[in-house]
């Protein structure tokens, strides 16, 4: 699986779980290497989280980032002059602390939109993101700055207190993407601690840490189209091109590479991933058979129902009541 999380980030998670009381020993092997890659990432918040016990490590621990907790990253992010230049450098210098899933920053009308779509993620490392998100904002430009609307692929937890507590919004589980909304007022707001110098000092600098992470990535072109694939989904049934397209190159070309991978056509691949993902959801989720119709990019629910039997010889139902 492609990406790479830093030891920087590794030690300030560790840092933080530990002033929270979690025993943090027996990770040395993480902090051997300069990156570990993205399944030893999600392996670790898995232990950590289980060694914790209450189930939302994650969001407590984004919710008591301190400045300079994650070097100079961190830095560069907390001095950028308005939260629209904090958001795109944090997008943009990411990887320098983990090259996983594009993080992506949209605007519709009044709502701004940080997301990123990775179903393999587990839950703690989810968490993490959006709270440190929703922390970063707040540190920055204000306690006015707050979510409208905050969404997780995984399945809702039996307890969401600590998420309502931390981000006061409404809260939506086994979403197309990790995102979170607010309003587009604060693009502008300005970083009032924001050090201009220090800024252009250090942004040259992460920005070729952050290049280089991300050339040294292992994530192949399969992972970039699978990437791609799970974002457009939800808007309908993405086309060979149009995939292509956002990953800067031709139909024909996609079409070669993922055959020399292994996975046959498009067709095929899209085929392949619609039937890992709606199984998974029908696993880890309670969305409707409708609703995750709507999520992999089928016209209608018949469809979808249709394509599964042909996967699994069985309707969506009679799978979820087997599990």
């Amino acid at each position: 699986m492609g990406g790479t999380a830093s030891r920087e980030l590794i030690e300030g998670i560790l840092a933080l779980a530990g002033q929270a009381g979690v025993d943090t020993a027996g990770f040395e092997d993480l902090l051997a290497n300069e990156r570990i890659d993205r399944d030893q990432y999600h392996q670790f918040w898995r232990e950590l989280n289980e060694r914790d016990g209450a189930g939302d490590l994650a969001l407590r621990l984004g919710a008591s980032i301190e400045p300079g907790r994650f070097g100079l990253l961190d830095f560069v992010i907390r001095n950028g002059p308005t939260l629209q230049q904090v958001l795109y450098d944090f997008s943009r210098y990411l990887p320098a602390l983990y090259s996983g899933p594009e993080l992506q920053l949209a605007v519709e009308g009044e709502t701004a939109t940080i997301s990123y779509v990775d179903a393999r993620s587990p839950r703690p490392a989810a968490e993490w993101a959006v709270s440190v998100w929703r922390t970063l904002m707040a540190q920055l430009v204000g306690p006015g700055c707050k979510p409208t609307w905050v969404r997780f692929q995984h399945p809702e937890p039996d307890d969401i207190s600590t998420h309502q507590r931390i981000f006061g919004c409404p809260i939506s589980f086994g979403q197309p993407a990790t995102a979170l909304d607010f309003d587009t007022a604060f693009l502008e707001a300005v970083n009032a601690a924001a050090d201009s110098r220090l800024y252009l000092l250090l942004s040259d600098y992460v920005a070729r840490e952050s290049e280089r992470a991300a050339a040294e990535s292992s994530e192949g072109l399969v992972d970039r189209v699978r990437r791609v694939v799970e974002a457009e989904l939800a808007q309908g049934r993405p086309s060979r091109d149009a995939v292509a397209a956002k990953l800067h190159m031709s139909g024909s070309t996609l079409q070669r590479q993922l055959k020399k991978a292994g996975h046959g056509s498009f067709s095929d691949f899209l085929d392949a991933l619609r039937q890992e993902l709606a199984l998974r959801y029908l696993e880890e989720s309670s969305v409707t058979v409708g609703e995750l119709a709507l999520q992999l990019g089928f016209s209608d629910t018949s469809n979808f129902v249709r394509a599964f039997r042909k996967w699994t010889g069985k309707t969506p139902g009679q799978y979820r009541e087997e599990r």
